[in-house]
């Protein structure tokens, strides 16, 4: 007896319903990826318990003649495809044939519909894979599909289904993606009787803004970039505006939502430098191109694709949003909440974090910032609030001990309140004042701008090092008595790697010994500093997470942490024409919102915010 044996249609089904149907929102894909490609212009969907218990899709498209409803229940059976090559071409969400077969086999299905310009509509059922015969009845134009008990004769399937919240939330999102990727569509949902969302046709934007609020559709920047290959555009936000993971990423392809590890990357290099480590950018992003140019037929749900050409691809979206970013240069918003009280009690962890000791301690001198700068150590003693030793910090002993030095009178004033204009000119002097010799506040035309001045002067050094290296100028200067380092093996190994990017930086390291180095010159910027300590920290920052492979992500990874080292710290006190000064060398580089670590150098209030607190407005 043969021990390989044809499998029935009924199991086949099954089996198959086990790739296409993982719960209740995969069958609300499917029908409502049918609904898309028949021309409905509404959607209309009801769910009761999640979807486990019912599922009802009803659309005004082209609607099913009355010959092909028997056919839709068959596996494999399509309009979408009429011979091989159109697979190397598909234009629609589905095409396989396999959905409403598969969906069929594990539910209690029957579809009702009228084709265009039919007078009178017909039914038909399919009970577990068991197909009825087609009976006559009055429709609406278009198709209703109701599925109801999902996985009825598959009790392990619906026994391991989630709660009714859970399966709802995952429907919601589904229907959330469509509606982004057909804004001219109109979409309804309702579920256990209770309306969720009702989007008439509208505009991306105001899907958006829809789904997730009017707040971050002030931090979106619109990208649009066109060619007769490809056409991107949609909206990514603000570098401040970011999450914890990826579920704000919204990439879509010829209407259809997709992930994409290699889209995925191109956004985070976008975002490099301007955002935290470990924090993820907000996207929707829309992309037009040849179906003959991608592979969808790549996954069994059809949510990963593959492209002919990746590369190209992948650099046509990075330089898109990276170009955008730095072409904006807005400083994010620092919010207020109308309902609270902007002067309230404040919770410690709410401050700046603490000058961490081991950064900092050793760094007993800074980078000179400005010719003739008098003291600046970063040895203060912090003035804000949650720092270390803030018992012993004394604001007016601070004061004293470093007295504060005036500007000089024809190039910049200090804010005083009566001299307050929301109407002051772009190219007036600059008004600004240093608080907590920690931040800078300086006046703008509709309010004013609260910058962090390490942040700020890291990224000025960071830009401007950058520029010198890139032109093979970096300044540097051998030590009169080169300096040993011990190092771990780990330590070692890892400057070995790096030692081209070191001496492009302006940093000689020779192997000394079996597990030491010892530097022979360094940056003319760093010749302050302790470079035993700047060695290590710059090889914990590349031993940490994934060390970039090329030369250049790994020089920039160095200077990055050079410049930190470098910068002017919290607890600097700075003269006010230092301040000046910082404030104008940042006007004139593109890419001042983020230090190189991605923190926020700059924050805006706007003069209304106040208003509104203060009970003005």
């Amino acid at each position: 007896m043969p021990k390989i044996q044809v499998l029935p249609p009924a199991i086949a089904n099954r089996i198959a319903a086990g790739e296409v149907v993982e719960r209740p929102s995969s069958v609300v894909k499917e029908l409502v990826e049918n609904s898309l490609d028949a021309g409905a212009s509404r959607l209309e969907v009801e769910i009761e318990e999640g979807g486990k218990n019912l599922i009802r899709i009803a659309d005004d498209g082209i609607g099913i003649e009355v010959e092909d409803l028997p056919l839709c229940f068959a596996s494999h059976a399509t309009s979408k495809l009429k011979c091989p090559e159109d697979l190397f071409s598909i234009s629609t969400l589905g095409f396989r044939g396999e959905a409403l077969a598969s969906i069929g086999s594990v539910s209690q299905a029957k579809i009702i519909s009228r084709y265009r310009g039919e007078d009178a509509g017909a039914e038909i059922e399919c009970l577990g894979g068991e197909i009825g015969e087609v009976k006559a009845r009055g429709a609406s134009q278009g198709t209703q599909i109701e599925i109801r008990n999902l996985f009825f004769n598959v009790p392990v399937r619906r026994k391991f289904l989630k709660s009714t919240a859970s399966e709802t939330a995952s429907i919601t999102d589904t229907l959330t993606k469509m509606s982004l990727a057909y804004p001219g569509v109109h979409f309804k949902l309702n579920s256990n009787g209770k309306e969720v969302f009702n989007t008439p046709p509208s505009t991306r934007i105001k899907r958006i803004s829809t789904f997730f609020g009017r707040d971050l559709i002030e931090s979106l920047l619109e990208i649009e970039n066109k060619t007769p290959e490809l056409t991107v555009e949609g909206f990514v936000a603000l570098p401040a505006v970011n999450r914890a993971n990826r579920t704000w990423q919204y990439l879509f392809l010829n209407g259809r939502y997709i992930q994409d590890k290699s889209i995925s990357h191109a956004m985070n290099e976008a975002y490099r430098g301007l955002m935290m480590e470990r924090r993820f950018p907000i996207m929707f992003l829309f992309l037009e191109m040849d179906p003959s140019e991608v592979d969808v037929n790549a996954h069994p749900t059809k949510i990963e694709v593959r492209f002919r050409s990746e590369w190209s691809l992948y650099g046509r979206i990075l330089n898109a949003v990276r170009q955008r970013l730095l072409a904006d240069g807005k400083v994010a918003a620092l919010k207020i909440d109308p309902q609270e009280n902007l002067f309230g009690p404040q919770k410690t962890s709410d401050l700046p974090a603490p000058v961490q000791k081991r950064a900092e301690a050793p760094l007993d001198k800074t980078m000179d910032l400005f010719p003739g700068r008098e003291g600046g150590s970063g040895k203060g003693k912090p003035s804000v609030p949650g720092r270390e030793n803030e018992k012993s910090y004394s604001p007016q002993e601070s004061h004293k001990s470093v007295p504060f030095h005036a500007p000089p009178s024809d190039s910049v004033s200090r804010y005083r309140p009566d001299q307050a204009s929301r109407h002051r000119p772009a190219d007036g002097p600059i008004i600004c004042i240093q608080i907590h010799d920690s931040y800078i506040v300086q006046e703008t035309a509709d309010g004013f701008i609260v910058i962090d001045q390490h942040a700020l002067h890291e990224r000025i050094l960071f830009c401007e090092i950058r520029d010198k290296a890139a032109a093979g100028k970096v300044e540097s200067q051998r030590l009169l008595l080169p300096e040993p380092v011990e190092l771990t093996p780990k330590e070692l190994a890892i400057v070995r790697e790096v030692e081209p990017a070191l001496k492009q930086l302006g940093l000689e390291v020779e192997e000394f010994g079996r597990n030491s180095v010892v530097v022979q010159a360094v940056p003319a910027f760093l010749k302050t500093v302790n470079v035993g300590r700047v060695l290590h920290d710059l090889l914990s920052e590349l031993a940490e997470g994934n060390r970039p492979r090329s030369l250049e992500k790994i020089r920039e990874r160095i200077l990055a942490t050079m410049a930190c080292k470098a910068a002017v710290k919290f607890g600097d006190r700075l003269k006010q024409e230092e301040i000046v000064s910082l404030i104008e060398r940042s006007a004139e580089l593109p890419e001042t919102i983020a230090c190189p670590h991605g923190r926020p150098t700059k924050l805006a209030v706007n003069l209304k915010d106040l208003e509104r607190q203060f009970g003005r407005t």
